[in-house]
């Protein structure tokens, strides 16, 4: 919807992440055992990085993607996003990080 209100001179475009190591996913990513499972939901068997993340978001404000607008890009290493029994783990995943930031 944006991409159509913000056409012909804006190109609005997203990056979807998967789980990537960071201050908020921290729970979730040094655990071992939580670690290990998320890494084995990914086809690539291994969590994203923040350059994974860079790298979509540059190459979209490339010249590269000058013709690419309205899009989602994900950049999940192969996680089966609509995986009803992914999305569930991951929603208790989530869950669970929220719950060790807000009680530490």
């Amino acid at each position: 919807a944006l991409a159509s209100e913000m056409a012909p001179n804006t190109r609005v475009n997203c990056v979807a992440p998967g789980f990537v190591p960071t201050n908020f996913a921290s729970f979730l990513t040094t655990n071992d055992a939580m670690r290990k499972e998320l890494e084995g939901k990914t086809l690539l068997g291994r969590l994203g990085t923040t350059e994974d993340m860079g790298a979509a978001t540059a190459f979209l404000a490339s010249d590269d993607a000058s013709y690419i607008t309205g899009e989602t890009i994900v950049v999940a290493g192969g996680t089966p996003s609509r995986n009803i029994v992914y999305l569930n783990f991951l929603f208790n995943a989530a869950r669970i990080s929220l719950n060790y930031v807000w009680h530490y």
